[in-house]
């Protein structure tokens, strides 16, 4: 029995003290400067490695400043954004010890360095461009250098005991792509500056191209599965750019699934149940787009125009017969494993569309392959 007029802890105190050889080692493994911010900066690093691979900017380099005022952060950028004495323009993903005194959530942001004498101007250029989901809000002092960023809440990907870091780079890497959005403007703003030797001094002439895939199902060839990646790239010279947006959706057929094509493609009457395409964001990509991609063009474009009859006034280019391939077999995925391409889920309409766009972004005798099918005449309804 405790005596008289001595305080009593709580049982949270308690529970403390009753396990204080493994509270010493939880608060020294999460202290500054500790065992678990050197994790944070190793997982930055291979989340900043597989950005450049999922993004297909695998030009791109990537530096690790040392810590700012708690602030953990990996920089992205192409070479051309490279500033001469003030350093990058770059997209950063950025964190900070979740157990410090202040911790702030993990964001993916926009970096321009606050001492650059066009800095003020590319700030107000990108504010006319600025993703969904990106701000400008803070409810402290703000960051010249940090003008738009996007917050990710470590809390929405922890269950029970359980943190699912799988689920939170996906969702880095929705954001980081919807900052990608920026790089045309970017790119413009600081070849027209003219503080880079490596950029051209001419304005960059722009566009968008948007690379389509199908997948269909029975002996009708019903459209099942739609994908749409778009990208910039360069009119003149075809280089592309990285991926801009994309959309994925499902439809359900009309038509019974064969086995044979669920073995294919993985898409059975449960994963397809109910679903529809989202004709006003597909009209969206594609109608921004200067021209549209398909490998076996004739085969897609009629899969959408069965869908949307508008479909047939677009620009369609044939990457089957309209590139100079050097391989006899012309199919995607033998063209991909020729080039050495990683397909994550071949047969998928996603996965297909961006192997596509990466392999457009290959070259044979100096040009790329896109640069290939500027030069070609569209695919026509007789076709």
């Amino acid at each position: 029995m405790a005596r008289t007029g001595l305080k009593l802890f709580s049982q949270e105190a308690q529970s403390i003290l009753g396990q204080v050889d493994a509270t010493a080692a939880t608060l020294k493994f999460v202290a500054e400067c500790g065992p678990l911010e050197k994790e944070i900066r190793t997982f930055l690093v291979s989340v900043a490695s597989l950005l450049k691979c999922d993004c297909q900017i695998r030009d791109w380099k990537q530096d690790f400043p040392a810590d700012d005022d708690g602030y953990i952060y990996v920089r992205l950028f192409p070479k051309s954004w490279d500033l001469p004495k003030v350093g990058p323009v770059a997209f950063s993903v950025t964190w900070s010890n979740p157990f410090a005194d202040d911790p702030e959530d993990l964001s993916v942001d926009l970096r321009i360095p606050w001492n650059w004498s066009h800095a003020e101007g590319l700030r107000n250029l990108v504010a006319q461009h600025i993703p969904e989901g990106f701000t400008n809000v803070y409810d402290g002092e703000a960051d010249a250098s940090v003008p738009y960023w996007r917050y990710l809440r470590l809390q929405d990907f922890v269950e029970g005991s359980r943190f699912d870091v799988e689920s939170f780079y996906q969702a880095i890497l929705a954001a980081f792509r919807g900052l990608l959005s920026l790089r045309p403007v970017v790119d413009d703003y600081i070849s027209r500056c003219g503080d880079v030797l490596e950029v051209r001094t001419a304005r960059r002439q722009l566009g968008v191209v948007a690379v389509v895939d199908t997948e269909t199902v029975g002996a009708e060839q019903e459209l099942v599965e739609l994908a749409v990646v778009t990208a910039p790239y360069d009119r003149d010279s075809g280089a592309l750019f990285g991926i801009l947006e994309q959309y994925e959706g499902l439809r359900q057929p009309a038509c019974r699934i064969p086995a044979s094509d669920q073995r294919l493609n993985g898409l059975g009457l449960e994963q397809v149940r109910g679903k529809v395409l989202d004709e006003k964001r597909i009209r969206s990509l594609l109608t921004r787009a200067d021209f549209v991609v398909a490998h076996n063009a004739p085969f897609d474009r009629a899969r959408l125009v069965e869908q949307f009859k508008w479909a047939a006034d677009l620009d369609w280019r044939d990457s089957l017969n309209g590139i100079a391939w050097e391989s006899d077999t012309r199919d995607l995925q033998t063209l991909l494993v020729h080039h050495g391409i990683d397909c994550e889920t071949p047969h998928r309409a996603g996965s297909d569309a961006r192997a596509l766009l990466e392999l457009l972004s290959y070259s044979s005798g100096g040009r790329t392959y896109l640069a290939q099918l500027l030069s070609r005449a569209a695919v026509g309804a007789g076709a």
